[in-house]
């Protein structure tokens, strides 16, 4: 015992209740980001099954389709730069070709159909730095972007899954169940959706003018950059083997683009412009005869059987992506 009274622990040198105090609570720090280190792995692990099972759907429509691919598909230095500037068309993020062939949207368990090691380690490691680049930060962080992943994952099953005794799931779901690149990019933009958010609304962020909000020319403000850094990132050359299982050829490459912007920038609910567009779309898409859209060039003034098809399918994976966004606040 000491001339203070407190015992001296000769184990670890604390000799004070404080000392102690300070220990007990570094010690509980510790296991709190151990914790929190385990918390995230297993998250990220969750989005790589999630993103593995609809890579594995690409490849198998690719393995039963005659689907045009290049050889070691290598994005151009045009192909690796996203843009806001193109105008964002329904016939390319769903053309009809989409609706061509069997729907497969449960893939059968085979032992042939695996992505290969490289794969997997560049899918994990993918994951992981996006993960990584999340801020942590109260709303708009990895934890948030997980559960829009696994619930865009749901939503795809619980529309996707033909019915019992159903003969055309395809024409069901506007061919989304038969096409799995605009499946895996629902999951896909599920996880990157938010990425970089600096937990400002855009707003505020036009009103500081912030560097941000004039690189993106104050619209979709956080939204453009969470694709721009997500884009970035795939396009990096350590992930041309992740690169190649998504994309096949410089058509798919567009679509890809387009569907990721499409469906990233519809989670800004804030855009009262894009709202109104999209209820004007939604009236013209499934109630025609109340709709103030025609399109003048067709002689009914209205859309063609393909085109329909294509907003449709279009509209359909908005909502999917706005109600994965918003479901686990509820």
């Amino acid at each position: 015992m000491n001339e203070t009274g407190n015992t001296f622990d000769k184990t670890n040198g604390l000799t004070t209740p404080l000392d102690r105090t300070l220990h007990r609570s570094s010690w509980a720090s510790i296991t709190k980001a151990v914790d929190n280190l385990v918390a995230k792995e297993k998250l990220i692990q969750s989005n790589v099954s999630i993103l593995e099972s609809f890579l594995l759907k690409i490849a198998y429509k690719r393995s039963i389709h005659s689907t045009a691919v290049d050889d070691r598909f290598i994005p151009s230095l045009d192909d690796k730069r996203i843009s806001f500037s193109e105008d964002i068309s329904e016939m390319i993020m769903f053309p009809n070709v989409t609706y061509c062939g069997d729907d497969n949207y449960g893939v059968p368990r085979c032992e042939n159909l695996a992505m290969s090691y490289k794969a997997q380690i560049a899918l994990h490691e993918y994951v992981t730095t996006i993960a990584s680049m999340y801020r942590d930060i109260p709303f708009h962080n990895f934890d948030h972007a997980s559960h829009v992943t696994m619930s865009a994952n749901k939503l795809l099953n619980r529309i996707c899954t033909p019915y019992e005794d159903e003969d055309d799931t395809a024409a069901r779901t506007f061919g989304i169940s038969a096409d799995p690149l605009a499946q895996f990019v629902a999951v896909f933009s599920s996880l990157v959706h938010d990425v970089d958010h600096r937990g400002v609304p855009n707003a505020q962020l036009v009103v500081e003018r912030s560097m941000l909000a004039i690189q993106f020319d104050n619209r979709s403000v956080a939204e453009k950059r969470s694709i721009t850094v997500a884009w970035n990132v795939l396009m990096r050359d350590r992930f041309r083997e992740l690169q190649s299982l998504i994309i096949a050829n410089a058509d798919e490459m567009r679509r890809f683009k387009q569907l990721l912007v499409n469906t990233v920038l519809t989670t800004d609910i804030s855009d009262k412009e894009r709202s109104a567009i999209g209820k004007l779309r939604w009236q013209e898409a499934f109630h025609p005869s109340q709709s103030s859209l025609l399109d003048e060039e067709s002689s009914n003034g209205r859309l063609n059987d393909t085109s329909l098809r294509s907003l449709k399918a279009t509209l359909v994976f908005e909502q999917i992506m706005q109600v994965s966004d918003v479901a686990h606040t509820m």
